[in-house]
């Protein structure tokens, strides 16, 4: 299995803040995706348990049966989660909207955990990027093409690793006009792959380099590390011995300081 570094979830981050509206009155219920994309989920939870569902708007109903797919997901209960995030869906009533979206998201996300649901991922993309064209947003264009992305980078066959390269340098056109720095780190990596399962070694060590320069920028310690390693193992593969020691040299001794 390839490493795929998908990046995205600041996305759940930035759509969460762009839906919450003043004429939301259940706050609570705002904080508690907050909470979640922040790993809080004991906070989340308790608010969850005592909302009153019946007193929810459709809107904060989406919010509501999301935070509890989310939730459910954490748990590895996916086909309650599943169920979750189509309630949320049926709430957004066919609107081309930011909550859609993201419930489309992590019903993709599921699919391969819930193989018996038939779930038709295809038709789920095409939708998202309707969706990312209509609301014309950056953030949302560049996750919707990163799933075709992430398609034809499992793909492992020499046509999906061209048309994986492809796609790839799509997404560096929208994540660099659009200053997207988090998803340019994560992409770069994965360019480094497809390059080195091409056999393009200048172009992996480049591509691979960049990443971890932004992680350096960064400051993203764990990020760092976990680079670095993967790094060490690609540099192992094509009998760069003196490379990889020096990562996993600088792996090892930033993780004696964290």
């Amino acid at each position: 299995m390839r490493l795929l570094l998908p990046y995205l979830i600041s996305i759940y981050i930035l759509c969460f803040a762009a839906v919450a509206t003043a004429q939301d009155k259940n706050m609570e219920i705002d904080s508690v995706l907050f909470k979640l994309d922040r790993n809080d989920y004991d906070k989340a939870r308790a608010i969850l348990q005592k909302t009153n569902v019946s007193k929810l708007t459709a809107s904060q109903k989406v919010l509501y049966y999301l935070g509890n797919g989310k939730l459910a997901i954490y748990d590895n209960k996916f086909l309650e989660a599943y169920s979750q995030i189509l309630k949320a869906k049926k709430y957004t009533q066919g609107k081309k909207t930011v909550n859609a979206f993201i419930a489309n998201e992590l019903i993709i996300n599921l699919a391969a955990e819930i193989t018996e649901r038939n779930i038709n991922v295809a038709e789920l993309m095409a939708e998202n990027c309707e969706i990312a064209s209509f609301l014309k947003s950056p953030k949302l264009q560049y996750n919707c093409l990163f799933e075709y992305f992430a398609v034809q980078l499992y793909a492992e066959t020499i046509e999906s690793d061209r048309e994986a390269l492809r796609l790839g340098y799509q997404l560096k056109k929208i994540a660099t006009k659009n200053k997207l720095v988090d998803e340019l780190e994560g992409l770069e990596a994965n360019l480094g792959t497809i390059h080195y399962f091409m056999k393009n070694r200048d172009s992996m060590t480049y591509y691979y380099t960049r990443a971890l320069e932004r992680r350096r920028i960064a400051a993203d310690t764990a990020s760092i590390i976990l680079h670095l390693n993967n790094y060490a193992r690609v540099q192992e593969s094509i009998a760069d011995y003196e490379g990889a020691l020096a990562s996993y040299d600088e792996a090892e001794s930033l993780l004696k300081t964290t």
